[in-house]
């Protein structure tokens, strides 16, 4: 997404309030009630603090419903993550994401750009609870048995940095 200086000067301020992140010991799969950053503009609260067991609808860039990431933990880095339930639009994409995961199973970092490139096609937009999220960062693991979605939520720098 293409933003004017002007939006960017208007964007988000984030707030952090305390949240409570897992001990490293702990079942990061437990709901700990975890808040993420609420963000903010012009002192209005622009998206929903998120907790563990929301639901997070990702669709392609046509309307297309891909799937539902349930939240199940947060950590110090700032990602979500949870189990992703594929619906029927996400079979059109899943070989995309299959040869990601294998990527970066196998450590080819080096390959990611291009089925990166591949996957921004697609155009996923993140909602909950039918608002809008902007994320940053969207990874799908699909290991075929399973599969786990993680994401960022996405700050002005995050954005700026894209856009760079």
């Amino acid at each position: 997404m293409l933003l004017t200086h002007r939006q960017l000067d208007a964007l988000f301020i984030l707030e952090i309030p305390s949240a409570r992140v897992p001990a490293p010991h702990e079942n990061r799969t437990q709901n700990h009630s975890l808040q993420a950053p609420t963000v903010m503009m012009e002192d209005q609260q622009v998206a929903p603090a998120l907790s563990t067991g929301d639901q997070i609808t990702l669709q392609d860039k046509k309307g297309e419903l891909l799937g539902v990431v349930t939240l199940e933990s947060f950590d110090s880095y700032g990602w979500w993550c949870g189990s992703f339930t594929p619906s029927s639009g996400y079979d059109a994409v899943r070989p995309l994401f299959v040869k990601w995961t294998d990527l970066v199973s196998n450590q080819c970092f080096g390959h990611l750009d291009d089925i990166e490139d591949e996957i921004s096609q697609i155009g996923i937009h993140a909602f909950r609870e039918g608002a809008p999220l902007r994320i940053f960062d969207l990874q799908i693991y699909d290991e075929e048995d399973r599969i786990g979605g993680c994401f960022k939520l996405a700050d002005r720098k995050d954005i700026i940095a894209a856009m760079t």
